[in-house]
């Protein structure tokens, strides 16, 4: 027995090829998006533990006339005025590195010394777990076939580097 192919089985076939297309691209646009949630809620992470510690930083250093200090505050109010997060990223990076550089020169008591270093760390931490977001994601939109659904997604600037080491387990 043959069989026929008519227009109908024709039309069914384009039907769903084009609805495995779409799915298709609709598909690697979600993980495009979802990516870049995940670098967003990095940054709001991250965010969080350098108010934290600029308060910190505020509430228990004074106005000292020394360099270090100078430097510190200026830093602090570059941070507070600047709106795009990835620029104050780079600030905060700044700042933990000037601190960490001058950790035993700055005016406190060694128990808010120690509370000090924890919050240090945090923000280390948090700076990894964005930069780690930021890589994923950079390396999706250039990776085939997301390039093609990326085409109006621009990369996210990473021009810090990790101040901790650590692993990042990657889904």
């Amino acid at each position: 027995m043959a069989m026929f192919i008519t227009k109908h089985h024709v039309f069914n076939l384009i039907l769903w090829v084009v609805i495995l297309l779409f799915m298709g691209i609709k598909s690697l646009q979600h993980t495009v998006a979802v990516h870049n949630q995940g670098v967003s809620v990095a940054i709001q992470e991250y965010q969080m533990q350098a108010q934290a510690r600029l308060g910190y930083i505020e509430q228990h250093m004074g106005a000292g006339n020394d360099p270090m200090t100078r430097q510190v505050l200026d830093l602090l109010g570059q941070i507070k005025t600047q709106t795009n997060p990835y620029i104050a990223i780079e600030l905060n990076h700044a700042l933990t590195q000037c601190l960490d550089a001058h950790l035993n020169d700055l005016p406190f008591t060694p128990q808010i010394l120690a509370q000090f270093k924890q919050l240090q760390d945090a923000i280390k931490q948090e700076q990894l777990v964005f930069l780690s977001h930021a890589q994923s994601y950079n390396r999706l939109i250039a990776r085939f076939p997301y390039v093609l659904v990326a085409k109006e997604v621009s990369p996210v600037p990473m021009n810090v580097t990790a101040s901790i080491t650590g692993v990042i387990v990657e889904r």
